[in-house]
């Protein structure tokens, strides 16, 4: 597409005066002002609005490597030729993915994670005839805020271990009328007490009984706590823990503690730290957009508190996750060979060359036995050109034969035989343009170790 201008030779063509052209300018800069400001003023917020779209993949995902090979060349790497296709997904909604790979004949089936921000575990299952299965599982194991206030009640009451022990040794004393009175008078969560379940009630008189006995170990825990997290608390709070029973200092190191937890937790996996005096929001915030992306909640136009939560996140804090639940899995089909056999690898492939002139066709004879370990060969068609060569290869009971074209432009000639006899094979590529009476030529198979040097 072409534009062209032309400028007016430098006449003045407007109609107006020197005034209004320069009122006009000065309401033009006081516009551009005004939306260099509301775009640096709004353009942060409408950013970090934005939603990532996210997509739960299918729980099989499936290869078939026949197919594949027919398409896509192989990769001639240092193990030998193998095909290689890239599955790209997201581990949202699923706590792994499946790669199922048919083979079309037995082979080396792999799968190589190539994102390395990802974290993810790859486990095989048993192989199960052509068929071969691998699993993608998710290492990054998302946690529900309850979880977090679980683990915080937990220290906490570690912590009260010698007061724990005090409780066990008064219960010992105690019928079932007077521990359902003390409980009910310090019920403070109001809460319904199991009534019926007296080793429940038991529990529960050991912890509350043990918060009773132990203010000064939880006022030494919050000041410890508070070194580390004293944005976090104000003065004020801190002066009245001074006077706090057992039970209001175990609320503040629960709800403390439980905050601290699920920082180190989100911190742990790259997402910014916050110091900020709303950072009790924030992290309840994002934690739950953590556990909406990993349940695939977040993608329920339904579930509204789930996608506020996603979109209270940052940007940064988005690609982080996204970047962690991104797998990029690169499925490798490496054709078999026998170690015994330096012919079936391509990086021993015997040559077929041939300069001469005044030449209608060249075979290439050789010998397969697969029952003593030889059971494929490899042969490196230098300058070869289907355009110019055609290639005929006789039909022979448990011999098959593929030409591929490798990333380096080389064309490459596998023969491979099935069962225990020997088999005889030969391969004949005519000059399309052939002159009459032109001469035959057949090379066969070299009888020397692979690694010998090719006779010119």
């Amino acid at each position: 597409m072409r534009a062209s201008w032309q400028k007016d030779g430098g006449r003045n063509t407007s109609r107006q005066g020197p005034f209004f052209s320069a009122r006009l300018c000065l309401l033009a800069l006081l516009i551009a002002c005004m939306m260099g400001w509301a775009w640096t003023t709004l353009a942060p917020a409408v950013c970090a609005s934005e939603e990532v779209i996210w997509a739960v993949p299918e729980p099989v995902l499936k290869v078939d490597f026949a197919a594949v090979g027919a398409q896509t060349p192989p990769r001639f790497l240092d193990e030998g030729a193998a095909w290689e296709l890239t599955l790209p997904f997201t581990l949202v909604g699923r706590e792994q993915v499946t790669i199922e790979a048919h083979l079309p004949e037995p082979g080396k089936f792999e799968v190589i994670q190539a994102n390395a921000a990802a974290k993810v575990e790859i486990r095989r299952q048993p192989a199960a005839g052509a068929t071969e299965r691998i699993d993608i599982v998710r290492a990054w194991k998302f946690k529900p805020w309850q979880a977090f206030c679980r683990d915080a009640e937990a220290v906490a009451l570690e912590a009260l271990g010698e007061q724990r022990r005090q409780a066990r040794q008064e219960l010992t004393g105690m019928d079932a009328k007077a521990l359902r009175a003390y409980l009910r008078q310090n019920n403070k969560t109001k809460a319904a007490l199991p009534e019926e379940d007296e080793n429940q009630l038991r529990d529960l008189y050991e912890k509350w009984r043990a918060v009773e006995l132990g203010p000064e170990v939880l006022r030494s825990r919050l000041e410890e706590l508070c070194r580390s997290r004293g944005a976090w608390v104000t003065g004020d709070e801190r002066k009245a823990w001074g006077k706090a029973s057992g039970f209001a200092l175990m609320r503040d190191y629960g709800r403390l503690l439980t905050l601290d937890l699920a920082d180190k937790y989100l911190t742990g996996h790259g997402l910014k730290r916050e110091t900020e005096q709303n950072y009790a929001s924030v992290i309840a915030l994002k934690v739950e957009g953590l556990e909406a992306f990993a349940s695939g909640r977040s993608l329920d136009p339904e579930k509204v508190q789930a996608r506020q939560a996603v979109r209270a996140m940052t940007p940064q804090d988005l690609a982080k996750v996204r970047e962690a639940l991104t797998v990029l899995a690169k499925c490798r089909y490496h054709l078999p060979a026998d170690a015994a056999d330096p012919n079936s690898q391509w990086y021993h492939a015997q040559r077929v060359v041939c300069a001469a002139r005044n030449l209608s066709s060249v075979s290439v004879e050789g010998t397969l036995n697969p029952g003593s370990h030889d059971r494929a060969d490899w042969w490196t068609l230098v300058d070869y050109d289907p355009d110019w060569v055609r290639l005929e290869f006789p039909r022979v009971q448990g011999v098959s034969h593929q030409i591929y074209l490798s990333e380096d432009r080389i064309y490459r000639l596998r023969v491979a035989g099935e069962g225990a006899g020997a088999l005889r094979y030969r391969c004949t590529m005519y000059a399309r343009t052939a002159p009459p009476g032109g001469k035959a030529v057949v090379v066969y198979e070299s009888s020397a170790k692979a690694n010998a040097k090719f006779p010119f």
